[in-house]
């Protein structure tokens, strides 16, 4: 082959191809550099468009602020966007209710395939038309707003009060999981900056093996051999691959090197200077969260920097077991005060003198002595206004009758395997004279609020209480697991064989890629990205998560339709649109 007057075979064509497009690529990542530079200088305002996160900003100029900061940011955010209405009133204070229809048009589901931007809803287009899709944390945030305000507007501090596993545990989960999603922030031009250095990197290399190629191909054996020549096509391959090499990866580091530190820098100081912008206006001081309607993402990023104090005290619950509960089944907020018995511990240093290892303090006084009990069997019908386990890992509920102002805590049996009632559910309660616990028999469960970690455990997305759903009747148990990513359950049926069920969560690597290997042509009837994979398995998607169902044993009957309803209780734990119908059981089992 003849080129440019030169004699050229295909890999003299294929080294020089190489070599030009790594030359591309690395002038396209200088010239990408250049406008990251120009957009941290002139571009994207922050108090005006918000480029980034309001906690991404905040991680950078005032990592301090975030912890305090960072739920009250997110609800701000989510009435930005019209997923939520916030309003003040003369009697409650501040009160906030999530806006149904714009939550299910938004998704609430944390994986972009889900379309999770705001549609219309009849009055104009979104609020939030055009904001990037929800993160997993906002979405946990969405999920519980919903769940708590569905029938009708809560006071902001009371909004939390009552998050699972305990308010304390789900924001610290909250906070972490929002500081993961701001690290991996990034801005399009620099996430381009990224996959051009993984695209540059792979050209490095194959320009360097199909140069040591070409020469390889050219070498001239010497007349005389020496130790300090090169003396086989070998050594004329590995001389030329390690130059080329050399001259690349230097070239690269001069033009792309730094640039992560760099930017980082410019940066962190743009957005300092936006928060001394931000400080210095006095109307953000002192407005309340009511006001996100007129200042907008100025609100936003200056809750999240720490500059209005005003808009993120209201949000601030009453953590303490005692606190007065609210509740907004019939429509309107309604303070329930919580009548807590001294024999439950609430010590979170340990127990009481005379606490016995259940936590209930032994031979001062019956559970629910001095509350009006009388003896023998009691029942108690209500709403769970409070579910709280104490240190020593007893469960505890307080249920309203309806129509009372106040709630009787009382500690409830459950087995380790079980599931502890949700605010919101409709229990029974029934004490025999003797006992010193409560049996409880739900009624309607509550709606589940959405698992906030990014990799969270399956037994957050599948338990026993979940499987009884699904087989009525069969005795279940729970196996010792082998590996913290996998739970396994035993299901005994009455004249079947018995089921094994599998319950694994992976993230993004080659287990999720084996999980997924020939499973997208055949789609579940569950929201979210629900595949069937073989016969036995099904594979929830969600972002980088991967979460497989597996049903195993001999002669199993509708295992499609037991797959499926497992695999709606998965969604619902990471956050399914509210108002899907809730999990089925098959007509046969």
């Amino acid at each position: 082959m003849i080129v440019l007057g030169i004699e050229a075979g295909s890999v003299d064509v294929a080294t020089a191809a190489a070599l030009l497009a790594w030359a591309a690529v690395t002038a396209v990542v200088a010239l990408t550099r250049f406008g990251i530079r120009r957009e941290l200088r002139h571009e994207g305002r922050p108090v005006a468009a918000g480029p980034e996160p309001a906690l991404a900003a905040a991680l950078v100029a005032e990592p301090a602020a975030v912890p305090s900061t960072a739920v009250a940011t997110i609800v701000l955010d989510l009435a930005r966007r019209g997923l939520v209405d916030i309003w003040r009133d003369d009697r409650f204070g501040v009160l906030v209710q999530a806006r149904p229809e714009r939550a299910r048009s938004a998704g609430l589901g944390p994986t972009p395939a889900w379309s999770n931007r705001v549609e219309q809803a009849g009055d104009g287009p979104a609020d939030g038309a055009g904001d990037p899709p929800l993160a997993v944390h906002e979405i946990a945030v969405l999920r519980l707003v919903t769940v708590r305000t569905t029938p009708g507007p809560l006071p902001a501090g009371a909004l939390f009060q009552e998050a699972a596993p305990s308010p304390a545990l789900w924001r610290d989960e909250l906070v972490a999981e929002a500081e993961r999603a701001a690290t991996r922030f990034q801005t399009p031009r620099r996430r381009r900056v990224r996959h051009l250095t993984t695209a540059s990197v792979f050209l490095i290399l194959a320009a360097s093996m199909l140069a040591g190629f070409t020469a390889s191909r050219r070498f001239v054996k010497p007349e005389i051999e020496t130790e300090g020549s090169i003396n086989s096509p070998a050594e004329q391959w590995f001389f030329v691959f390690f130059l080329v090499l050399l001259a690349t990866v230097t070239i690269s580091m001069i033009v792309t090197g730094g640039a992560r530190k760099e930017d980082d820098g410019r940066r962190r100081g743009r957005w300092r200077r936006a928060s001394s912008g931000l400080a210095a206006d006095p109307d953000l001081a002192a407005a309340g969260p009511e006001a996100i309607s007129v200042l907008g993402h100025r609100l936003v990023y200056a809750a999240a920097l720490g500059h209005a104090p005003a808009a993120v005290e209201p949000f601030t619950p009453d953590e303490s077991p005692a606190a007065t509960a609210w509740t907004a089944r019939s429509g309107t907020p309604r303070p329930i005060v919580i009548r807590l018995d001294p024999a439950i511990d609430t010590d979170t240093h340990g127990g009481p003198r005379g606490a016995g290892s259940d936590g209930v303090v032994h031979g001062r006084r019956g559970y629910d002595g001095g509350f009006g009990d009388p003896p023998g069997e009691r029942l108690a019908v209500g709403e769970v206004v409070r579910a709280r386990r104490t240190p020593a890992g007893a469960w505890w509920i307080a249920v309203h009758d309806g129509a009372s102002n106040y709630a009787v805590a009382r500690r409830i049996e459950l087995n380790d395997a079980d599931r502890a009632p949700g605010v919101g559910a409709i229990v029974r309660l029934a004490r025999d004279a003797d006992a010193r616990t409560w049996s409880v028999d739900v009624l309607e469960p509550a709606a589940a609020q959405a698992v906030v970690a990014a990799r969270p455990d399956p037994t957050a997305l599948l338990d026993i209480a979940d499987l009884r759903q699904v087989f009525p009747g069969s005795q279940i148990e729970a196996l010792p697991p082998t590996l913290r990513q996998i739970r396994i359950f035993r299901v005994r049926r009455a004249g079947s064989p018995k089921l094994t069920i599998q319950c694994l969560v992976f993230t993004a690597g080659p287990l999720r890629t084996l999980l997924m290997a020939r499973s997208r042509r055949r789609r579940l009837p569950v929201p979210g990205e629900v595949y069937l994979r073989g016969r036995v398995r099904a594979v929830i998607l969600v972002g980088d998560l991967a979460v497989a169902v597996d049903i195993t044993g001999r002669h199993v009957e509708n295992r499609r339709d037991l797959l499926t309803a497992l695999a709606r209780v998965v969604v619902a734990r990471l956050g399914v649109p509210v108002g899907n119908p809730a999990p089925r059981p098959p007509a046969r089992l």
